[in-house]
């Protein structure tokens, strides 16, 4: 199994090319945390009820509600090759896959700028049934706002607005970025992707990666 690291900040587009990377390389699997998260909102379960408090206030889930089912996924799939996206967010969170003996790969770092990233969050919709990702002004579904894939109306999540943007970017800074230093000092190899190009300029920089 080889496990590569997604970083960068809410709206950096990692779930974007992580996707595109599943569609062509059949062995890898995504796993976002916040998938999983917005599933258990979605179905009330009890992890759900909590973690959606956490993200109303445009805060992070505790590790506590998260680690084991990260681990969880990721033993149930050895023969598979992993992409992790919003995970781990703290240092505890890497030492928790380290001590668990899941080593990362590879980190690749996709690095946009706070005012792109509220231009795309804002503006953003999703498919809350097949979690498929469109932009009002930059990928727009070809049909109002129904989901080109599966023909669901559209949604736009709560937390996506200017001020849990910002709330969640100095969160994220704070909390994550220190994340990329441990890696360094663990000598995990790290890439920095430019997150500002275009969808297509990006994936040909990310799946050079996984060939």
């Amino acid at each position: 199994m080889r496990l590569y690291l997604f970083f960068g900040p809410p709206g950096s587009g990692k779930g974007t090319q992580a996707k595109l990377i599943t569609q062509e390389f059949e062995n890898v699997f995504y796993l976002s945390t916040g998938d999983i998260l917005r599933k258990h909102i979605k179905e009330q379960t009890d992890i759900g009820k909590k973690a959606n408090e956490y993200i109303r206030q445009g805060l992070l889930v505790p590790s506590a509600l998260i680690n084991q089912i990260v681990i969880n996924e990721l033993n149930n799939g050895k023969d598979r090759d992993f992409i992790l996206d919003g995970y781990p967010r703290t240092v505890d969170q890497l030492y928790f896959l380290i001590e668990n003996k899941v080593i990362p790969f590879l980190t690749i770092f996709f690095d946009v700028p706070l005012n792109v990233l509220i231009e795309r969050i804002c503006f953003r919709r999703v498919c809350p049934n097949c979690n498929s990702i469109f932009h009002l002004i930059y990928q727009k579904p070809q049909n109002d706002e129904k989901c080109d894939y599966c023909g669901s109306k559209l949604i736009q999540r709560n937390d996506d607005n200017e001020e849990i943007v910002r709330k969640r970017y100095d969160v994220y800074t704070k909390e994550t970025l220190p994340v990329i230093e441990e890696i360094r000092k663990q000598g995990i190899r790290i890439e920095n992707i430019d997150a500002t190009k275009n969808i297509e300029e990006i994936y040909r920089e990310v799946r050079k990666f996984f060939l």
